[in-house]
């Protein structure tokens, strides 16, 4: 079966952990960022949200059992 079929195995992680998470790093980089005036927050977190795109994904994978798409 090709990759891009294949179901994910069972996992403990949720969409609302996964909220939380992001909610939390949010939080953190950004106190951080703007305390210190260095750098924009906002690309890490463009790129933050890229990577937990493909985990929310999986979960739906999970819920509904459509792969590929």
């Amino acid at each position: 079966m090709a990759d891009s079929h294949r179901s994910v195995e069972p996992s403990t992680m949720s969409l609302l952990g996964l909220v939380r998470h992001l909610t939390d790093v949010e939080r953190r980089l950004f106190r951080a960022r703007l305390a210190r005036q260095d750098g924009p927050p906002l690309v890490h977190m463009v790129e933050e949200y890229g990577r937990h795109n493909g985990h929310a994904d999986l979960l739906r994978e999970r819920i509904d059992g459509r792969v590929g798409q």
